[in-house]
């Protein structure tokens, strides 16, 4: 891991207000909405009154279908530090 954060490839994006990042522990579920959008349920580890675990939701994303097939390639590129130009199981 190169440990310091690089800006992604793909469109510049205006930020004209600061945008704070929202961390999370994991994805609980992705749903598949009408009009091909899907939308990915986020949600975070935290204690509760008596000291046990439990998942909070965190955010809900959603966003359209057809973005999805590139960020699992920016994903797996990210997780494996290296170029990927496939992805079993996904058509390209």
């Amino acid at each position: 891991m190169s440990g310091s954060w690089q800006e992604p490839a793909g469109p510049a994006l205006i930020e004209p207000v600061p945008i704070a990042d929202t961390v999370v522990s994991g994805i609980a579920r992705l749903e598949r909405l009408p009009g091909g959008w899907l939308r990915a349920v986020l949600y975070v580890d935290q204690p509760n009154a008596e000291g046990e675990p439990e998942k909070v939701l965190a955010a809900r994303l959603v966003g359209p279908g057809s973005g999805v097939r590139a960020a699992v390639r920016q994903l797996l590129a990210l997780l494996d530090e290296e170029e990927v130009t496939t992805v079993p199981g996904i058509a390209h």
